[in-house]
């Protein structure tokens, strides 16, 4: 790793996690509103590939995350981890 390289990925990381604190803020419904809302103060201490992989989880539809979250539905393999941090 290039000392070029080190502000690119942190840019990089400042702006997913503008993207995920907004994805988390604004669903489509008061419950997921609630529930999404709950993971931004644990956003902080997760590293570039751990934001990018609630960013890829956020993109999933309404139906999808509600399923998920509150129906206790079956959950990719992917997105048990992230499921977790939602529940803790």
């Amino acid at each position: 790793m290039t000392v070029e390289t080190l502000p690119q990925k942190s840019e990089d990381h400042q702006g997913l996690l503008r993207e995920v604190k907004y994805r988390l803020s604004y669903r489509g419904t008061l419950e997921l509103d609630t529930l999404c809302r709950r993971l931004l103060p644990k956003l902080e201490g997760l590293g570039y590939e751990k934001t990018k992989e609630i960013r890829d989880f956020l993109l999933n539809g309404e139906n999808e995350l509600m399923a998920w979250l509150v129906d206790g539905k079956p959950v990719p393999e992917r997105y048990v981890e992230i499921i977790k941090l939602f529940k803790s």
